[in-house]
């Protein structure tokens, strides 16, 4: 009997640890579940879990800025519309546009296309290509278009080339190549491929344990002691003398870290090539009397600057230099034509979760380019 009691007690002891790693392992696993759960119902999932045709911004998501967002629905209610290269028919087409994400509607929203203003406001036929095949060297497509004898069949009056300002430097301030072999058949197969990526807006399945809930709550932590939270951060929280946006931080800016990261790159030299490589490629597209228009999409934190409180960044000097530069070309001065508009008051001109503007912003910049005084319109294709 006693060597029973004795096998009892052994037993129990053993077991009585093993319940209490077991109770242990389950509140561990229930705080893990419903950290998880808390954040991600009230804050991740405003960021990452946005089904198509809603859009939030690529600054809000990757510096996890849940107070910034812009929630909009992509929408078209303009009545006239731009085509895509996939969608031409053979037609003649008054303008060309080429670029990147800021050409290709990337800010998502009501009228994300400036296409479809110059289309709407002055009844132009408009047409926008992305040629994957030059990747962001988008002169050299021009060029290529032009030889290839593809520019001949589409007949423009106009082209409208567009980049962001961070990014102007490292696409035009080098040697163009002025000679391109590629034919006419390889060319259009691949202008014939479609939008940017393939047009067709994509959700990744989301799941609300993620390492997103860690990253969320520590950025908002390190941004108390640096714009750029403490370096983990792409994205800058800067502070503005005023609203400037209709979000819950509206005198919040934020900004992609190229827009004060290229700014050493802009020299008066480099400038300098821009302005010759365009000027050339204006002189060889006035041959085909065709008119080149350049568009510098005006990056974020340059359009806000002086806004910016306790500012330790420098000045971008990319505006200012190019408007001194002899131009064969039409300039359009997106900085100028902006910088008016917030000075007006008017809010929401680029979006606050977003590194590109809104439709209030193309709409603006359109009206005020002289699109008319520069294509003859006795030549435009459309009535």
């Amino acid at each position: 009997m006693l060597s029973i009691l004795k096998k009892w007690k052994n037993s129990l002891i053993t077991i009585l640890p093993i319940r209490q790693y077991i109770l242990f392992f389950t509140v561990i696993v229930g705080m893990f579940l419903f950290y998880h759960a808390i954040v991600w119902t009230f804050f991740t999932s405003k960021l990452l879990d946005i089904e198509p045709p809603q859009h939030i911004g690529d600054l809000a998501r990757i510096g996890y800025q849940v107070s910034s967002i812009h929630p909009r629905i992509t929408t078209v209610t303009l009545p006239k519309k731009h085509i895509e290269f996939s969608e031409w028919k053979g037609q003649p087409i008054d303008i060309i546009t080429i670029g990147d994400s800021f050409s290709n509607g990337g800010a998502g929203g009501k009228n994300s296309y400036y296409q479809d203003f110059i289309a709407t406001h002055y009844g132009y036929s408009v047409m926008n290509i992305n040629p994957s095949l030059f990747g962001e060297n988008t002169v050299e497509a021009i060029i290529a278009l032009q030889q290839s004898g593809l520019m001949n069949e589409i007949k423009p009056k106009a082209i409208l080339i567009e980049s962001v300002g961070r990014y102007v430097v490292s696409r035009f301030a080098k040697p163009m190549h002025w000679e391109q072999n590629i034919t006419r058949a390889t060319l259009y197969n691949d202008l014939k491929k479609g939008q940017w990526g393939d047009g067709k807006p994509k959700k990744e399945k989301q799941y609300f344990i993620s390492t997103a809930n860690y990253k969320l709550p520590l950025y908002n932590f390190y941004y108390l002691f640096s714009p750029n939270a403490l370096r983990y951060s792409d994205v800058y929280r800067l502070p503005l003398s005023k609203p400037f946006f209709h979000v819950k931080n509206e005198s919040t800016l934020l900004i992609y870290q190229d827009d004060i990261g290229s700014i050493t790159e802009i020299t008066p030299d480099k400038v300098a090539i821009i302005n010759e490589n365009f000027n050339h490629l204006s002189t060889l597209l006035k041959t085909k009397e065709v008119s080149l228009f350049f568009m510098i999409s005006v990056d974020k934190y340059d359009l806000y600057h002086d806004y910016i409180l306790n500012n330790q960044y420098q000045k971008n000097p990319l505006f200012n230099l190019l408007r001194a530069t002899n131009k064969q070309y039409t300039f359009i001065d997106t900085k100028d034509i902006l910088s008016a508009e917030i000075k007006n008051g008017r809010k929401d001109i680029f979006f606050a979760d977003d590194t590109h503007w809104s439709n209030l912003a193309s709409k603006a910049v359109i009206q005020h380019t002289p699109f008319s005084k520069i294509i003859n319109k006795n030549k435009v294709h459309t009535k």
